[in-house]
């Protein structure tokens, strides 16, 4: 039996810590797709911003927010994807270090079409 059990000394296969993380990631995944449904559904509105933005044109902002959002739902589920295919606790690192690397790379090259469209 692997350390991480959360079953404990029965013997038995319970859930792992591996499998905690991938619903924890997949339970952030779905939160984040339904707000970027709902942000490009309802449009600006249903943004929760900042007073100071001022968008240029309120629905394209909206449709870029939730494209962006998408994407970091998606960064969610490829981690929570990851991280059954492995034992202990390297694959829960892999998984983490998938994540952090995306969100650089989004913040480097995905917000750029939504920054410009503030005023």
């Amino acid at each position: 039996m692997r350390g991480n059990d959360i079953i404990g000394h029965t013997g038995k296969k319970g859930i792992t810590m591996d499998h905690i993380y991938s619903i924890i990631m997949f339970c952030m995944s779905a939160g984040l797709f339904l707000y970027a449904f709902i942000a490009k559904k309802s449009g600006f509105n249903a943004i929760l911003r900042n007073y100071a933005v001022s968008p240029k044109d309120k629905q394209a902002y909206a449709s870029e927010f939730a494209k962006l959002l998408a994407k970091v739902a998606c960064l969610f589920l490829l981690s929570g994807i990851i991280a059954p295919f492995g034992t202990g606790s390297v694959i829960i690192w892999i998984s983490v270090a998938v994540l952090i690397a995306g969100f650089i790379l989004l913040m480097k090259f995905g917000t750029g079409k939504l920054m410009n469209l503030l005023e």
